[in-house]
């Protein structure tokens, strides 16, 4: 073993650790060499979740694609283009990630990623919507039938207003629970 000039020693640092350890043993057993770590099992994990594969489509959910980009191109949405273009295409491609991650829940984590992956690598993620914009507008397309019946009820005012998802499912929320409180 060398020694630099200040008397440390020099080289492989590994070499330096099994000399200290055989000085010490000396005289009794050898210490063996340390194993390798055992490998983790292989976990199969659902197709949602293999980063390195990009997702694969089916018909409808590239149809969604589609209509959702054709829907975003409009610079100022009226609610008919988030009704009937950008909301049920949203709903579709949620579809498509539970199909894809194998979930049976959106509450999955599994679900969530994928659905992510999905909206990033066709061009539809945070940059297009913000995650509350999504959210709002899945659930206005999932309670579309009730919402369509309370914005009839609206005055023509209110309803050139509240047009964007998140301002008509605040505002549905909210006189949803009125509408309970007033009737109990």
């Amino acid at each position: 073993m060398t020694k630099n000039d200040d008397g440390v020693a020099a080289g492989n640092p590994g070499a330096v650790v099994k000399e200290e350890i055989a000085k010490k043993n000396s005289g009794s057993t050898p210490v063996e060499p340390a194993k390798e770590p055992l490998a983790r099992p292989s976990i199969s994990t659902p197709r949602g979740d293999r980063q390195d594969e990009p997702l694969i489509l089916s018909t409808a959910g590239v149809a969604a694609v589609r209509g959702i980009q054709e829907g975003l191109e409009k610079i100022a949405l009226t609610w008919s283009h988030w009704r009937d273009k950008v909301g049920p295409n949203y709903l579709v491609l949620r579809e498509e990630a539970m199909r894809i991650s194998g979930a049976n829940t959106i509450n999955s984590g599994v679900y969530a990623r994928t659905f992510s992956r999905l909206l990033d690598e066709n061009e539809l993620g945070e940059k297009v919507l913000s995650k509350d914009m999504r959210a709002a507008l899945l659930f206005c397309a999932e309670n579309r039938e009730a919402i369509e019946a309370w914005r009839a009820m609206l005055t023509g005012h209110e309803r050139m207003q509240w047009n964007s998802p998140i301002t008509v499912a605040r505002k549905f929320k909210a006189a949803s629970v009125l509408s309970r409180i007033l009737l109990t």
